[in-house]
């Protein structure tokens, strides 16, 4: 709040998003708040995907996650984390990784996906 505060940016959405994210009764608020911030292309990628994410909206979390194809500036490593497993669930979660080069690479060190995680016959070949 204090971030967006400085620069005298609207931060009234935090709170009814945040108790979204806390109480499932008010989850469904807290989706309709995201959806209206995404049609004004109101928040960058890289929150918008969290926030699906975070909502369990896995869906939603790829389709703002497909933008890594077309050059997006995302910490893909966010895609690996626990909160992240609704938008790995996803059928489009392998094609995208193909589209951004991520199965090539895991290709080149023996590694591949299986089920939610990174299978490598070197583990230590797994970082890059």
């Amino acid at each position: 709040k204090d971030g967006l505060k400085k620069y005298d940016i609207d931060y009234s959405w935090l709170d009814p998003v945040f108790d979204g994210i806390e109480d499932a009764s008010k989850r469904q608020q807290a989706h309709a708040i995201v959806a209206q911030l995404s049609a004004g292309d109101y928040l960058p990628a890289r929150v918008e995907i969290t926030l699906w994410a975070i909502l369990g909206d896995g869906e939603r979390a790829l389709a703002v996650a497909r933008q890594l194809e077309h050059g997006e500036v995302f910490e893909a490593d966010l895609l690996f984390i626990e909160q992240f497993r609704v938008l790995r669930e996803q059928s489009g979660f392998l094609p995208l990784m193909d589209a951004i080069g991520m199965t090539e690479h895991w290709d080149s060190v023996d590694c591949h996906w299986e089920d939610d995680g990174l299978q490598c016959s070197n583990p230590s070949s797994a970082t890059p």
